[in-house]
């Protein structure tokens, strides 16, 4: 018998299910397909997968098939594509510590690195912690945020950068990052915006069909995202764990990058879709809908 989900942000258990997606995100490259069951939770509004499988193979997957993918067709990161949030960190610089959860092969960690930070690095995948290490020499561990093992009060900052949309319990991962972060620290968090334009679009075209059209939602409801956080949603869990929120940017991601990476070559390959993808970029930025979220915030525990 399946149990009934919980929303992992107020732990009400009065959910509605939005939609059953049959998931191909994976399985167009050679993974197996599964059934996706959306969740919302009828209190704080939080949108989320409630039958996920094992969350570390797919990470695994996310890592070997679209993250390495991606820097190898882009290249590295440079100081001049995250300088105003290096400067940011600076600062918020007295332990001289910082922690990236969900440091992937440390590209951005080693930017830290170089501008005199201790630096800590935490992921999932295996082979990913493995490159940070050799051949960065950086000092990165492998492990589940939810379960990571500092000291308290340890870290200046502490980075989540594309990673609690992945996480099976994020409040748990949030509690922690509250401890081990030192009162006053500061936490950045990047995040698909479920209120983005992309959303909203793809949910009028499945309600004007009367629950028949569902390719756009199937293309943004994928197994490798557990969690759909709008601005409202991120800051309640924020608020709830001990975090003080005092910015939500809206902003896009590279278009270019989400066309390169996705692993439907065919879908993504089209001229059609492409100029639309790139066209409710450009609306979304207009009406304030993008598609991401950058969220700042500071510790605020006793």
């Amino acid at each position: 018998m399946e149990s009934k989900p919980v929303c992992n942000v107020c732990g009400s258990p009065e959910v509605r299910r939005l939609y059953v997606l049959k998931d191909d995100y994976i399985g167009v490259r050679g993974g197996s397909e599964c059934i996706l069951n959306v969740e919302k939770c009828t209190n704080c509004g939080l949108i989320f997968v409630s039958n996920s499988e094992d969350a570390f193979a797919v990470d695994e997957f996310f890592w070997k098939e679209i993250v390495k993918d991606c820097s190898e067709k882009f290249g590295g990161i440079s100081s001049a594509d995250y300088e105003d949030k290096v400067e940011l960190m600076e600062k918020y610089r007295e332990n001289n510590r910082i922690l990236d959860i969900g440091c992937g092969d440390g590209q951005f960690l080693n930017l830290l690195k170089r501008r005199g930070w201790h630096e800590f690095g935490l992921d999932h995948s295996k082979e990913a912690v493995n490159r940070a290490r050799d051949r960065l020499n950086l000092n990165v561990v492998h492990g589940m945020a939810e379960d990571m093992d500092f000291p308290d009060n340890y870290f200046d900052v502490v980075v989540m950068w594309g990673v609690i949309e992945h996480l099976k319990n994020p409040r748990k991962a949030l509690e922690k990052v509250s401890k081990v972060l030192r009162r006053g620290g500061l936490v950045l968090l990047y995040t698909p915006n479920v209120n983005s334009l992309f959303h909203r679009l793809a949910r009028f075209f499945y309600l004007c069909s009367g629950g028949r059209c569902v390719y756009p939602l199937r293309k943004l409801f994928i197994r490798i995202h557990l969690f759909y956080f709008s601005p409202k949603t991120i800051s309640r869990i924020l608020t709830d764990s001990g975090l003080v929120p005092f910015e939500i940017l809206r902003v896009n991601i590279d278009a270019n990058v989400v066309l390169a990476v996705h692993p439907d070559r065919a879908w993504a390959g089209s001229r059609l879709i492409r100029l639309a993808v790139r066209g409710i970029f450009f609306a979304g930025s207009a009406l304030r809908m993008k598609s991401h979220m950058e969220v700042y915030a500071v510790n605020g525990k006793d």
